[in-house]
């Protein structure tokens, strides 16, 4: 490359010698300017600086009271023109002790966003991103960790009419088969309930070609419903897998009743059951606190039930108390939540399970 510029350069010298010598410094400058302008960027691209700052402590009464971690990311979002964007995700993050010192930043996410690539309106990314499909039981990003590289692939969205499509093709990971994701979301709204969303969703990987898998762990089908009835607000997904199945059903209602307590603003009630067969393929899935502040998946419990009360102690302050059964084992989870000065929010969740290991998480974090 560095050679073509320079015989192009070259050649436009000579080409225009007996012209250059009639003009003056401005107007070689101006001609070589005009060379090179296919060569720089558009300098009316605009370009965003936005990120967030994480530090949290984990404090367990059997291991030891300080287990702090740090994070920064910063996001580069470069607007090429009225259709195309790029965007850059970096992250560093270090846990104190372990020695490192500072470490580099490493690239988390990096794509481009192309609308209408081909006039159909619909969108276009390519690159390495986070990623959540339907309701991220199987497949979906978990904010808890303090390094996801995100996953390699190409993603198409269109309105299609109002049934919101979603496809992508994720690029096999760590030597595996590439997996095909179709994703639908219709919003109704049906007499006597209210607005529904009914989100199907269907997952392959591929064998070879383009044939893709059918049966097994090679091909999830499954859909998500969420809406309000009868004041209730309900959540249920529903995935299978050859002969693996899993189900999850989540109610919740607001009780104006809780406001009645002294120093209680208002809350609400929720209960949630989910259950998978033993076979389910579930490894990709939201990990850290979906089923309570166990680090464990949703879908990778055979049983989980849960119910949680949530009230507002203080203005400013919400919190959750949750009993969590998980395959037989039981916790209790207490979560708080407030907005300091400055926009720093703090985080303080306590578990306590059957084993007596106490377990306090703090954090503290700011967007930018």
């Amino acid at each position: 490359m560095k050679l073509s510029m320079l015989t192009l350069a070259v050649s436009a010298i000579a080409l225009s010698t007996q012209g250059v010598a009639q003009q003056s410094n401005d107007g070689l400058e101006r001609a070589l300017a005009d060379l090179n302008s296919g060569l720089v960027a558009d300098s009316h691209a605009g370009v965003s600086i936005s990120g967030d700052a994480r530090i949290r402590n984990n404090w367990t009464e059997d291991a030891g009271r300080k287990d702090i971690d740090t994070r920064i990311r910063l996001n580069f979002t470069a607007n090429v023109n009225e259709s195309v964007s790029a965007y850059i995700g970096t992250v560093s993050a270090s846990e104190w002790g372990d020695g490192n010192g500072a470490g580099a930043g490493d690239v988390e996410q990096a794509y481009l966003s192309v609308n209408s690539l081909f006039g159909d309106g619909g969108a276009w990314t390519i690159g390495q991103k986070h990623t959540t499909v339907a309701s991220g039981r199987v497949i979906g990003y978990d904010d808890w960790q303090n390094n996801d590289g995100g996953v390699q692939g190409i993603w198409y969205a269109h309105d299609a009419g109002g049934s919101n499509l979603s496809i992508g093709v994720h690029e096999g990971q760590s030597g595996g088969s590439d997996l095909l994701t179709v994703e639908f979301d219709w919003g109704l709204n049906i007499p006597g309930m209210g607005d529904v969303t009914i989100a199907p969703y269907y997952m392959a990987d591929r064998d070879g070609g383009l044939q893709f898998g059918a049966g097994g762990s090679n091909t999830t089908l499954g859909a998500e419903f969420t809406g309000d009835f009868l004041g209730f607000g309900f959540d249920a997904d529903m995935a299978k897998q050859g002969d693996e199945d899993a189900t999850a059903f989540g109610l919740s209602l607001n009780i104006d009743a809780l406001g009645a307590i002294p120093g209680v603003s208002g809350g609400a009630v929720d209960f949630m059951r989910s259950t998978a067969s033993g076979g389910f393929d579930a490894t990709d899935a939201v990990s850290w606190g979906a089923a309570g502040l166990n680090d464990s998946a949703l879908w990778s419990n055979a049983e989980t039930t849960q119910f949680g009360v949530s009230f507002s102690p203080a203005e400013g302050w919400s919190g959750r108390l949750a009993r969590v059964e998980n395959d037989g084992g039981n916790e209790w989870d207490i979560t708080m939540n407030h907005t300091f000065g400055g926009g720093v929010a703090g985080w303080f969740g306590y578990q306590s399970n059957d084993d007596a290991a106490n377990t306090l998480w703090m954090t503290l974090g700011v967007d930018f």
